[in-house]
């Protein structure tokens, strides 16, 4: 779909005017990312958000998510997008664009969010999860690739770059990575709506103070909750990865320490915030057993983001290798970090 497309789309379901085209006071962007998706944006700020299908392959995906915006989904309904067209035929959904991404103050990674907000994202994920299961999603959420790296079926090596494999060998010569995620594909329940891909790109922070909007649910289904969370905590902790990585390259040590901890302290502040906050809303005892579960969660999300980082290289970059590492050190010294969250205060 161009974007030419895009306006006669809008036009023909009477979503926009001739007017809004003719004035000019529209703008059309179009994101790259696996499906067609296309920014319709008016001068005050409102607007739609479209996602098309770009082949067969992702058409069951974005064919899933247009049937959960449109299903019931009662308390649930404030965090996620208001589908406001729905073509079939086309393989395409239209939403209201949330009015967000150009307010002064908007969060540009997770340095930037609030306590209170990092608490609201717990309070949605609960109400996701508790969410009835009768709503319009096909089947079972994918079981994550992150999990599924130790044991890739014949579809994985279709694709696979050199890094990708470089990737799988460093997994399969770590014996607890290995261990680790064995345990995981035995232990996966699915038992609950989950988001299946949540990562600071898919949460929207909007104008209004601390609310927030979980966006891209291709891969809702049932699954396992424990995922949705170690993703979270993984992101997290992936920006103080980031940093470490980044300052550890420009600074001195002395600088570099000093720096480490306090993004550290901050980054573990808030997965203790976002787990509390889970657990007040899910009606779940949080305690160090459910954060160790948590915590394994994000070793293997943490291979998915290194694996998805290395599909466009043909060696490990160092910060893939930095992700690895993290998921390795997870599995031998999860209940070290555990204390370090348990000890974080504001």
């Amino acid at each position: 779909m161009s974007e030419a497309d895009a306006a006669r789309l809008l036009l023909g379901a009477g979503l926009i005017s001739n007017a809004d085209i003719v004035e000019g006071g529209l703008t059309i962007t179009r994101l790259g990312r696996r499906n067609c998706n296309i920014r319709v944006e008016r001068a005050d700020g409102t607007g739609f958000f479209i996602k098309q299908a770009r082949n067969d392959t992702t058409a069951r995906s974005v064919r899933n998510e247009a049937r959960f915006l449109e299903s019931d989904l009662k308390e649930l309904r404030i965090y996620v997008p208001h589908v406001v067209h729905h073509d079939p035929r086309l393989r395409v959904f239209v939403t209201e664009l949330i009015p967000s991404s150009t307010a002064i103050g908007t969060p540009k990674s997770w340095k930037d969010v609030t306590a209170a907000q990092v608490e609201e994202l717990g309070r949605a994920i609960a109400i996701a999860h508790r969410t009835p299961s009768g709503i319009q999603i096909e089947g079972a959420s994918p079981t994550p690739r992150g999990i599924s790296l130790l044991r890739p079926g014949l579809e994985f090596f279709r694709d696979l770059t050199p890094a990708n494999i470089q990737l799988i060998s460093a997994i399969h010569h770590d014996r607890p990575l290995c261990e680790l995620l064995t345990d995981l594909e035995v232990s996966w329940q699915s038992s609950n709506l989950i988001h299946g891909d949540l990562k600071f790109d898919n949460i929207v922070f909007r104008d209004i103070e601390c609310a927030i909007v979980l966006v891209d649910w291709e891969f809702a289904g049932l699954g396992d909750p424990r995922w949705d969370l170690g993703s979270i905590l993984a992101d997290l902790l992936h920006v103080w990865l980031i940093d470490a990585v980044n300052q550890g390259i420009e600074a001195s040590d002395d600088q570099n320490g000093k720096r480490e901890a306090s993004l550290f302290h901050r980054i573990s502040f808030f997965c203790k915030v976002f787990l509390r906050s889970y657990c007040a809303n899910a009606g779940k005892k949080l305690d160090a057993q459910f954060a160790d579960e948590c915590l394994c969660f994000s070793a293997a999300r943490f291979l998915q983001t290194a694996f998805e980082a290395s599909q466009i290289r043909t060696d490990l970059d160092l910060y893939s290798v930095k992700a690895v590492q993290m998921a390795a050190n997870l599995a031998v010294r999860r209940k070290e970090l555990s204390r370090l969250l348990w000890e974080a205060d504001s």
